[in-house]
């Protein structure tokens, strides 16, 4: 939207290119980071080999809703948060996560579904 808004202002194009590298630039910047591969174990635990961290448990504060799902992990090194996208998975894949969310029992707090 602001390149394109970049290109219709009328100006000199040496500035147009300008402000397109800046726009460029401020992308690369801001581009979020990967999710890390994610291993859910049988027992509830949750891994992140990518970042060195097992024996991760769900926390207060995770939640899911139809597309997507924010998970609050915590082990001995802290907290990890991470967000799952349902154009992410595979149809069944993500079929076979969010049931695994609904069987959950309800944490205090603000676990659960998102209307």
């Amino acid at each position: 939207m602001a390149a394109a808004g970049i290109i219709a202002v009328p100006m000199s194009w040496s500035i147009r290119w300008f402000l397109l590298g800046a726009l460029g630039g401020h992308w690369l910047r801001q581009a979020p980071a990967f999710s890390p591969v994610l291993i859910r174990y049988p027992n509830g635990l949750w891994a992140a080999p990518e970042l060195g961290r097992s024996a991760l448990r769900l926390r207060s504060g995770t939640r899911y809703a139809s597309w997507w799902i924010r998970l609050i992990l915590h082990d001995g090194q802290g907290t990890l948060t991470v967000l799952l996208l349902r154009d992410q998975f595979h149809t069944q894949d993500w079929r076979a996560l969010q049931a695994v969310f609904r069987r959950l029992p309800a944490v205090p707090g603000n676990n659960g579904p998102m209307p």
